[in-house]
């Protein structure tokens, strides 16, 4: 499984809109140039982003923390009962 990383800032531009924000990478296709970005794992509660953006980023290094370490926990669980990746 890929390793996802932490998060960084972003900054989007949409109908000339320009809002930063706080995403965690989940995957990267270097062949197409496009990467999978989300902050739902950053969301203390699902659906925070839309009602207190600002709590999910005070907060993300601690979210994207504990999905690290459920990540790493689930692949370690499926590789002791031999799931190959």
């Amino acid at each position: 499984m890929a390793k996802v990383k932490l998060f960084l800032p972003c900054v989007a531009l949409t109908h000339n809109i320009v809002a930063h924000s706080q995403v965690m990478i989940l995957s990267q296709d270097k062949d197409r140039g496009r990467m999978s970005l989300s902050t739902k794992k950053l969301e203390p509660t699902p659906g925070d982003m839309l009602r207190d953006p600002q709590k999910v980023y005070e907060r993300a290094d601690e979210m994207a923390k504990a999905f690290q370490e459920r990540l790493a926990q689930a692949e370690a669980t499926a590789r002791a009962e031999g799931v190959q990746f």
